[in-house]
């Protein structure tokens, strides 16, 4: 068995790496089936590049947990997304730091469909917030608001190949509420995969002549798989069998 940093679940990752799958599932069949034993609250769709309306994620509750799922890139329009490195000001709450605006803008388009299922959900149950990619990010902002705007203050979430999603003042922010002591997040991210690596610490914006800067939170859980090629690097279902082999 691998040595697991304190506080990480493995078990948990590839669980919540399956309702990752399912976000992407959805996205192409048009609809989450959910699985045994759990129920749909909500579906959510996102404006992404050029107003273009896409299925990104989901709500759904079991007996005994909420998961709320994001996926990641799936079409060539949320390319455009992913590539935009200029960043806004995180609106939930102000002062929060600085967020990638590609990924603040399809944030921001789900985001009110988002808490009113969360306002709706059972407020007993556990929050699990997960996400692969893009949907790391995305899932990221969302763990963050739902620990500072709804009733669910301390959600858990395991995000898979996230790339960064806000600059060092948004890190701490998202430290202090949501990857605090025991952890509670955790950044599940191969060392041969680039896309946790983007968008880079430090860009100039010659546009606005200008630095961005971009910081993960706290608390990754590195692993270490050559699956053939960058492309292969990222995808989930290698991540997913990486980690079902360090069982």
């Amino acid at each position: 068995m691998a040595d697991f940093p304190l506080g990480y679940d493995n078990r948990l990752a590839l669980e919540l790496g399956s309702y990752c799958q399912l976000a992407y599932d959805q996205f192409t069949n048009g609809k989450v089936t959910p699985p045994a034993g759990f129920t749909v609250d909500a579906e959510f769709t996102a404006t992404s590049a050029e107003g273009h309306q896409e299925l990104f994620g989901f709500l759904m509750h079991s007996a005994a947990k909420l998961v709320l799922s994001f996926r990641g890139t799936d079409s060539p329009l949320d390319l455009l997304d992913d590539f935009e490195y200029a960043q806004v000001a995180c609106p939930f709450p102000n002062g929060a730091g600085q967020i990638h605006v590609g990924f603040a803008k399809i944030y921001a388009s789900c985001r009110a469909a988002v808490a009113a299922a969360l306002a709706a959900a059972p407020p007993a149950l556990p929050l699990f917030v997960t996400g692969h990619s893009l949907g790391g990010a995305l899932a990221e902002l969302a763990a963050f608001d739902a620990a500072v705007n709804s009733p669910f203050k301390t959600p858990t979430m395991v995000t898979i190949a996230s790339p960064r999603a806000g600059d060092p003042d948004f890190a701490a922010a998202y430290n202090g509420h949501v990857a605090v002591s025991p952890p509670s997040s955790w950044r599940v991210c191969n060392m041969r995969d680039v896309v946790p690596m983007l968008p880079p610490e430090r860009i100039f914006d010659l546009a606005q002549l200008t630095d961005h800067h971009y910081q993960h939170p706290n608390d990754a859980f590195r692993i270490d798989f050559r699956a053939g090629n960058i492309l292969e690097n990222h995808k989930l279902v290698n991540y997913q069998a990486a980690l079902t082999a360090m069982r």
